[in-house]
């Protein structure tokens, strides 16, 4: 019997009898044991063992004879618990129970929950030695209620041989459980890291883990897979230290679809994914967020991955943004700039990028290209072989080459030392005034033109360059927090911080002193309210201080002291500058109705920051919504049920349907208001009355014929209708 024979005997048989039969062969033993160093070669051996895993499957058929369904599900992977917890250990009484009663490094097998996704449960499963009770074996282990999704993420992973991809070691299927063995990464996931904000990469780490990312994205192409969910969630950290270490693998690859072809004919939005990182074209916006595109327009590709990987590693770098830049040949990468690329509304610019990073990353790391070469895209996009082949040794002499591809980094010296060279190359790319020679990183005319092409130049430039007020200026309007690189002498003066005011960033590096000058920062305040954020904390305590800064821009009450937050003059002041600074407010004065209902009079949907207890008060959500309409979004439940507070709404704007209980979208008097204040409002009304003649009709007359795009189809197929609609639009416009 083949193991696809397995499969399916246990999947598809109606009792358990075959599959017990069948395990009793010695070509169970084989096909369970197919991968080496599989958890499950320590634990099923022998007799005594098949009556185990008998005795399992049985348990398994008692709590359901027909469907899995989510207590199935949970009691599922229970039992596997109990199974490692407590059958191993020779407690087979209470199977389905954990073994509170040994401790668990006493255990010779120990099963621990250590997380739950959308399609299944991981378990953290570790062996120990019988004697010695030192640790053998540790693994995850996956289990899945739907056996088509567990099998399809094993063996898509499987097919995918990878050091960046998850390492699979066994799969077993048990009627409709799917259990997947595989490796066990201590450090979690990249969402791991960014949600507790424990590690903070450097730009190397960064580049370095999404070359890996695209190599497992290059070579799913190449197997005509597409991930269809990439996310920080399923990109695990399998090394990493304080330097420059890092290796991820990606994991989860249960919505991985074989051929783009299929894809495009499948509709698999009920199957999961995620819309935060979900390319554009893969998305619709209903109801104020998007949602995936149903059926047949909901098409995954290999530029929805890149799309999906470019928007995890921006956010990765949000997370990273104060990080320090590392000293090294990695600085070369812009990453915001490649992101920007990875995630273009093109499809053709993301690949574009995509093979354009590759090719920049093997060139400067002298990588190992071998999976490359089967990529004819990346070989037809920058003839990768050739210049793999011939750059990395032979033109280092070649001008034109260096110039053109910005290899500095690898130019013979004459060519290091050549200022035209030079200069064309900074033109370009400023950051490789790094290679250039020492001589030409104090010629002002080079200098200023790798400054202006990119402001973090400024850290490879001569010393005596640095204190040059031409160079450093220009260096700042293109970054502002190039500063700190800037003589200490400009970061004193108190006429160029003036000059540069308007690049809050760079106030960050001006001297402490200067930082501590009531009367400068009072100045700049005036300027660019931002550099309070940098100014010194006793400044954000002096109130005369804030008041000018929240009078500026009432965001500004973001970077005052907590006991100015709770100032009801600064406060108030902040709000009538930019109404929705009350987000920043103290808890008390959002707690106060009195100046709830004074700021919801300067700014209706400053409603959103106050209490949550004001959004079901109807007196302060009246207020806010007769200032601005939009401000009913922040109602609470009981008051978009209240039919005199809705009829206000829509009488100022049909849409505020949107925000109505959905037995008032039902109410036909409500809605006849609200099309005929806004014909648009007809997307909001319920199906029964997108049905109704007239209503449909008073909505053409304010909105034209575009208000039919939300008519039900009986009344866009009925051509009379049509007609009418047509004659009532030409003479609304009359």
């Amino acid at each position: 019997m083949k193991r696809s024979q397995l499969t399916a005997d246990i999947y598809d048989d109606d009792t358990t009898e075959q599959a017990f039969k069948y395990q009793k062969t010695s070509q169970f033993y084989e096909d369970l044991l197919f991968v080496n160093q599989s958890i499950a070669s320590h634990c099923i051996k022998g007799e005594n063992n098949i009556k185990i895993m008998e005795h399992f499957l049985h348990l398994l058929k008692l709590n359901n004879e027909q469907q899995v369904t989510d207590q199935f599900a949970e009691g599922c992977v229970n039992l596997v618990i109990g199974y490692f917890n407590k059958y191993l250990n020779g407690k087979p009484e209470k199977i389905g129970s954990n073994n509170d009663e040994i401790d668990d490094y006493e255990k010779v097998w120990h099963a621990e929950r250590i997380g739950n996704g959308g399609f299944g449960t991981v378990l953290k499963v570790t062996k120990r030695n019988q004697k010695t009770k030192q640790v053998e074996t540790i693994r995850a282990m996956k289990i899945i209620p739907n056996s088509t999704m567990g099998l399809s993420e094993a063996f898509n992973a499987i097919n995918l041989k990878h050091p960046n991809v998850i390492k699979i070691f066994n799969i077993m299927l048990i009627r409709n459980i799917c259990c997947i063995e595989m490796e066990y990464l201590p450090f979690g996931s990249l969402q791991y890291l960014l949600d507790n904000k424990t590690v903070k990469f450097n730009h190397q780490q960064m580049v370095l883990i999404l070359y890996q990312c695209c190599e497992v994205l290059a070579l799913m192409r190449q197997n005509g897979m597409v991930h269809s969910d990439i996310k920080p969630a399923n990109i695990l950290i399998k090394k990493l230290n304080d330097t420059y270490l890092a290796e991820v693998a990606i994991c989860d690859f249960g919505l991985s679809i074989h051929n783009e072809t299929l894809a495009n004919q499948m509709g698999i939005v009920s199957l999961g994914g995620t819309t935060k990182y979900c390319a554009p074209e893969l998305l619709i916006f209903e109801d104020g967020q998007n949602r995936f595109k149903n059926g047949p327009d909901f098409k995954p590709t290999f530029h929805s991955d890149i799309y999906s990987l470019g928007k995890t590693f921006q956010k990765l770098l949000d997370n990273n943004q104060n990080n320090d830049v590392s000293n090294s040949v990695f600085e070369n990468f812009d990453l915001t700039q490649m992101l920007d690329r990875f995630t273009s509304s093109n499809p053709q610019e993301r690949e574009d990028g995509f093979y354009y990073f590759i090719f920049n990353y093997i060139l400067f790391r002298n990588r190992k290209y071998d999976i490359w070469k089967n990529d004819i895209i990346a070989a037809e996009f920058c003839e990768l072989t050739f210049h793999l082949d011939k750059a990395l040794t032979i033109p280092s002499s070649s001008r034109a080459f260096i110039i053109e591809h910005g290899l500095l980094a690898f130019a013979d010296e004459s060519l290091r030392k050549d200022r035209q060279v030079v200069i064309e190359t900074v033109k370009r790319k400023g950051l490789k005034l790094e290679f250039a020679d020492e001589s030409l990183r104090k010629d002002k005319e080079i200098v200023m033109e790798a400054v202006k092409q990119n402001g973090w130049a400024l850290q490879y430039v001569d010393e005596s360059l640095r204190k040059d007020r031409e160079i450093v200026f220009e260096a700042i309007k293109i970054h502002g927090q190039a500063f700190k690189f800037a003589d200490e002498s400009l970061r004193k003066d108190r006429d160029f911080i003036l000059k540069v005011a308007q690049n809050d960033h760079a106030f960050e590096f001006a001297d402490e002193s200067l930082r501590k000058d009531r009367k400068l920062v009072m100045e700049l305040i005036k300027i660019q309210w931002q550099i309070l954020k940098h100014a010194d904390i006793s400044l954000r305590k002096d109130r005369e201080v804030i008041l000018e800064a929240v009078q500026q821009n009432g965001w500004a009450l973001e970077f005052a002291d907590t006991l100015l937050k709770k100032d009801r003059g600064i406060v108030m002041a902040a709000i009538k500058s930019h109404g929705l600074a009350l987000e920043f407010a103290d808890e008390s004065l959002k707690q106060d109705k009195e100046f709830v209902l004074e700021a919801v009079v300067i700014q209706g949907r400053a409603l959103e920051f106050a209490d949550e207890s004001f959004r079901n008060d109807r007196e302060i959500v009246l207020r806010a919504v007769q200032h601005d309409v939009w401000a009913f979004e922040f109602a609470g439940e009981a008051l978009r049920k209240d039919r005199e507070l809705v009829m206000i709404a829509i009488n100022m704007h049909g849409r505020a349907l949107k925000y109505a209980d959905n037995e008032l979208k039902k109410d036909r008097q409500v809605v006849m208001e609200a099309v005929q204040q806004h014909g648009w409002a007809l997307e909001f009304a319920d199906e029964s009355l997108r049905k109704d003649r007239e209503v449909v009709m008073e909505a053409v007359k304010t909105y034209g014929l575009q208000a039919l795009e939300y008519a039900d189809e009986s009344l866009r197929n009925d051509v009379e209708f049509m007609k009418e609609a047509e004659i009532i639009s030409l003479n609304s416009r009359k």
